[in-house]
């Protein structure tokens, strides 16, 4: 099976599975592909971003709380699995992840404002 690419939890290159991220340079692979060709986007793309969008700017405004998939879910008006969803599709991790990634930037910036000498602190 060498020098064969399964899109859905097959096998990749080397023998290693592509995981999460495989599935998200597939997705941004078609938009591209779509885009180029002058097609419409697939169907829900575009909702699923949106729904994220809306998803991430909650979350940044509320760094500071334990913001729940229920919270969510009523924020965007969707269920907590299409917030998942939608999150892992557009940004390739899930609501909790992407939480403590706004969190760890939000650090890194409070730490590199601090810093008398500008270097790189994350």
């Amino acid at each position: 099976m060498s020098g064969r690419v399964r899109l859905f939890g097959g096998s990749s290159v080397g023998g290693r599975r592509p995981g999460r991220h495989g599935f998200r340079i597939y997705v941004d692979l078609v938009l591209a592909l779509t885009k180029a060709a002058g097609a419409a986007p697939p169907p829900g793309t575009v909702r699923a971003a949106a729904i994220a969008g809306t998803a991430r700017d909650h979350l940044a405004a509320h760094l500071d709380q334990n913001v729940t998939l229920a919270a969510l879910a009523g924020v965007t008006g969707t269920s907590r699995f299409g917030v998942t969803r939608a999150c892992i599709a557009h940004f390739g991790l899930p609501p909790h992840a992407l939480r403590l990634r706004l969190r760890l930037d939000y650090g890194c910036g409070l730490i590199g404002a601090a810093c008398r000498w500008p270097r790189r602190a994350c």
